[in-house]
């Protein structure tokens, strides 16, 4: 009885431990791939060809965030797989954030900013109750409330964080203040002086939100 507890929590402890390391990597990625096409997109010269390449990188940033999340919640769904599940999911969470940009740009500064976080946190609240969908699809056949409102719960959760950190980029990237914060290190007689795009913490609370997002939708998917 001991050996079967002690091999229960040893299983518990690491899947607990990849949820942590998998909801890390994706927020890494979710940072990178939405920063890059900030970068392409929204402050760059509008061009055609910016305007594709930040695209390009949206889905395809969109494709391995959402092959990580797939691949860590179970074997039902392998990463070198080409699977057209994983890329309607993909599809999806690109044009929630594209549509996420455009209100932003189309509305005044305060009905943009409002109208872009109701957007975002509706629509990765539709991504996250697909993704789940999909990733269960084949492993649960439990369709009592409960479960149903666990599901909710795994989605809300995520998109709530996303929408919060839509709303601290946007407040970064298009308010009137300074573009960068400057500091001096000094260095024995040196002195360093750095400057950090502004908007770089808008990507840090990014990654914090997906982070916890993503950690938080793992832990609720249920493994059997």
């Amino acid at each position: 009885m001991s050996v079967m507890r002690g091999s229960r929590v040893g299983e518990f402890s690491g899947r607990r431990g990849l949820a942590v390391r998998a909801a890390m990597v994706v927020g890494l990625v979710d940072a990178l791939l939405v920063g890059c096409w900030f970068a392409l997109v929204a402050f760059e010269p509008r061009r055609p060809y910016t305007v594709l390449a930040g695209l390009t990188v949206l889905v395809f940033g969109a494709v391995i965030r959402t092959g990580l999340i797939g691949e860590t919640a179970g074997p039902t769904w392998t990463i070198d797989r080409p699977s057209p599940h994983r890329l309607v999911v993909a599809t999806c969470y690109a044009i929630v954030w594209l549509g996420w940009l455009v209100a932003v740009e189309t509305f005044a500064f305060a009905p943009g900013l409002a109208v872009s976080t109701i957007l975002l946190g509706g629509g990765l609240l539709a991504c996250h109750l697909l993704h789940w969908s999909v990733l269960t699809r084949l492993r649960t056949t439990d369709r009592s409330i409960r479960r149903h409102s666990q599901r909710l719960r795994a989605a809300t959760i995520p998109a709530l964080l996303y929408s919060l950190a839509g709303l601290f980029l946007g407040l970064l990237a298009w308010y009137d203040g300074p573009a960068f914060v400057a500091t001096s290190i000094p260095f024995g007689e040196l002195i360093v002086r750095l400057e950090v795009p502004i908007v770089l913490f808008g990507l840090f609370g990014l990654w914090c939100c997906s982070v916890l997002g993503t950690h938080r939708f793992l832990r609720a998917v249920p493994t059997s």
